[in-house]
């Protein structure tokens, strides 16, 4: 007995919002249950008609919002939709990434432990659709925190076409694996005029 919330607001809209109904909630009805939507799983409605995710950001940011306003569960709704997502997500592996997040957070909201892994953990996000000239190629590679005592790493990025050739290599970012950490490329459109298809691949040395 509580309240909850069902939408796809951007972040902003939802950080105010949450700001307004939690202190309604921990002060005038600290016996009832405060729920909160983590926002990610609506993505963008047919042909980029809806609200863009961001690659993963608006997902990150909505988790802070979740933090920020002490909420005491988190509902996440349509996670494997393919109709309302469109099959327009920021990850090839986006239950893989979207659940390993979610348990991420969960020590941060519920002192619920996160379990590390020993080798690096890194997720790279990228949009699966090419609309030309619509907006720049963009990026990130995720890094989950490692429970292995060697944490120091070198992270970098590079692109290629439809034919294997390296179309950009972006330089490799020394990191250190004790936290979450969120790397983010871009390139203009233009870099890829020709291509049906681009690869991204991580490049690392640990």
């Amino acid at each position: 007995d509580g309240v909850t919330a069902y939408a796809n607001w951007g972040h902003e809209t939802q950080a105010e919002l949450y700001g307004i109904i939690g202190k309604i909630m921990r002060e005038e009805f600290p016996q009832k249950i405060f729920e909160g939507s983590v926002h990610n799983t609506y993505s963008v409605h047919y042909f980029h008609g809806g609200v863009p995710t961001r690659l993963s950001e608006k997902y990150r940011q909505s988790w802070d919002t979740m933090k920020q306003e002490n909420v005491d569960a988190v509902v996440m709704t349509n996670l494997f939709d393919h109709w309302e997502n469109s099959l327009v997500l920021p990850c090839y592996e986006r239950g893989d990434f979207i659940m390993r997040y979610a348990e991420y957070q969960k020590e941060r909201l519920f002192g619920k432990a996160f379990r590390m892994s020993q080798s690096p953990e890194l997720v790279l996000t990228n949009y699966i659709d090419m609309l030309p000239h619509a907006r720049k190629m963009e990026f990130e590679i995720i890094a989950f925190p490692t429970a292995n005592p060697v944490k120091a790493i070198q992270v970098g990025l590079e692109i290629t076409g439809d034919n294997g050739k390296v179309i950009h290599t972006f330089p490799q970012t020394a990191i250190t694996l004790d936290r979450l950490q969120v790397l983010r490329f871009e390139l203009p459109f233009e870099k890829f005029i020709g291509q049906r298809a681009v690869v991204p691949r991580i490049t690392g040395e640990y």
